[in-house]
């Protein structure tokens, strides 16, 4: 689908640029440490939606920052390019990044309903009769309507938002050398043997090359020693 391509395309770009610090205004930025600290700022959850239109990607349970954990909200413009155009940071830890994509041009490539499967959107009619005939309140339209965003994969439940929390303390702890069990311990230290063996390959490689570099200047300086000789010879 149109939005979904969307999102991982923006995902993807978003990466790329927050890793280069490209962005023209400068209001209290995200910090550029990126290039040589990689840092978190958040982990792609759900599309925030509003009178059916995906307003912002949310993405929450970025690095630890103090009390809380970073996280980001991507608004998207319309534009002629692919770039960040502003960044801040409204209250401590928490970005709000606005995205410029000729990808969001369209004035129906934004819409919620459309993008919705046959049966999802015979949910979301419904839903709307109902409100209109005053037999569920504005409250208990919303909660229908989050579970037809729930899903469709627009959205997350709240289980789904935990163990996304679960999992990004699981591999903190992991990162930071904390295991759960000995075969968790065993498979991080296999995984770190395999790197340590993939480096000393590298190295040995590179190794050669200054080697056979060695080998061809001593070569040529060999030759041109000889020449020299047969010139005074």
């Amino acid at each position: 689908m149109e939005v979904m391509r969307l999102c991982w395309t923006s995902v993807f770009l978003l990466f790329l640029l927050l890793q280069d610090g490209d962005a023209e205004d400068k209001p209290r930025k995200i910090s550029m440490r990126i290039v040589e600290e990689p840092s978190n700022y958040g982990v792609w959850q759900e599309w925030e939606i509003e009178n059916n239109t995906f307003s912002s990607m949310v993405m929450p349970e970025g690095d630890d920052c103090g009390s809380k954990r970073r996280q980001v909200k991507v608004y998207f413009r319309c534009g002629n390019k692919n770039q960040v155009m502003n960044v801040t940071e409204p209250t401590t830890c928490n970005y709000m990044l606005e995205f410029k994509t000729p990808l969001v041009c369209h004035p129906h490539v934004m819409l919620v309903y459309p993008t919705l499967s046959e049966d999802l959107q015979s949910q979301w009619d419904q839903v709307e009769q109902e409100l209109y005939e005053e037999q569920i309140t504005q409250k208990g339209y919303n909660k229908r309507l989050r579970r037809i965003f729930e899903a469709a994969g627009y959205q997350l439940s709240q289980e789904k938002q935990e163990e996304l929390k679960a999992a990004v303390v699981s591999q903190d702890k992991t990162k930071d050398g904390d295991f759960n069990s000995l075969q968790q311990c065993n498979a991080e230290y296999k995984k770190l043997r395999e790197e340590v063996e993939t480096l000393k390959e590298q190295i040995k490689t590179q190794e050669d090359r200054f080697q056979e570099a060695d080998e061809v200047v001593l070569e040529d300086h060999a030759m041109v020693d000889y020449d020299l000789m047969d010139d005074y010879l």
